[in-house]
């Protein structure tokens, strides 16, 4: 006959076996979660900072380019505003170099007419229009929603200006003026106002001096903006516009406005 004890026997070692089961089971699952953390903590760790990395050099990235073309428009500006500078100071001193072996080029006003030696002047010019045209595209691309386009547009207008009214009769210089013109209902009208207007042009009595104070004052908005403002994303390629500069029907051969 079986003993009187033997099914609690058998309910305490099932209830025992079920507790050991159990604890195994917690053990292991502890034991696989102590393995995994890390893995999983340096998997999301790593994707974190890669991230944070990426977005640190893209920012540095960002603001690199944003003071090398800051820089690449005043080298552009200030290249050829000191040589134009020069020899503005070259004619009103009276100091040029008579015989040098250099083209000369003669300067109207409205008593007199004599000859400057302009040296390569002219072909610094052209350099600058061309440099200033790729900036005002490169302006347009990566800070399309700013005035920057328009303020170095303006600058460059102000110096080219400058230089029509010491190099060239006035009648080519109203030509210019024109072309200016014609291109004005294109621009925001607060940044409009900072161009020089028909009546500014025609006084004579302020408008060299004008002209290279504001050119200064829209350099210098423009590069301000450059190094303030975000670039934004790309949006397009660089284009040219039919009917401007020397690619204009009208314009005279080799002239660039």
């Amino acid at each position: 006959m079986p003993p009187l004890n033997a099914p609690g026997m058998s309910l305490i070692t099932g209830h025992a076996l079920a507790s050991t089961f159990w604890t195994q089971a917690v053990f292991w699952r502890q034991v696989t979660l102590n393995a995994v953390s890390p893995i999983a903590a340096a998997v999301f760790g790593g994707i974190a900072v890669n991230f944070v990395v990426r977005l640190a050099q893209r920012r540095r990235e960002r603001q690199q380019l944003r003071s090398s073309l800051s820089l690449d428009m005043m080298r552009a500006a200030y290249g050829f505003y000191r040589p134009l500078i020069e020899v503005i100071r070259r004619e009103s001193y009276a100091t040029h170099q008579k015989g040098a072996d250099r083209h000369l080029f003669v300067v109207w006003s409205k008593t007199q007419q004599q000859s400057i030696d302009f040296g390569d002047l002219v072909h610094q010019y052209e350099e600058f229009r061309i440099t200033a045209r790729v900036i005002e595209e490169q302006l347009r691309v990566d800070f399309r929603k700013t005035n920057a386009r328009w303020l170095w547009h303006g600058a460059v207008d102000m110096l080219s200006a400058r230089y029509y009214r010491l190099a060239y009769i006035p009648e080519r210089f109203n030509d210019m003026i024109k072309t200016h013109g014609e291109h004005k209902d294109e621009i925001p009208e607060h940044i409009g106002k900072l161009f020089m207007t028909l009546d500014d042009y025609r006084d004579e009595k302020t408008v060299d001096a004008e002209l290279l104070r504001r050119f200064e004052t829209l350099l210098n908005e423009a590069v301000r903006i450059v190094l303030k403002h975000r670039i934004n994303p790309p949006s397009g390629a660089a284009f040219i516009r039919p009917g401007r500069g020397s690619l204009g029907s009208s314009q005279a051969p080799g002239t660039l406005n």
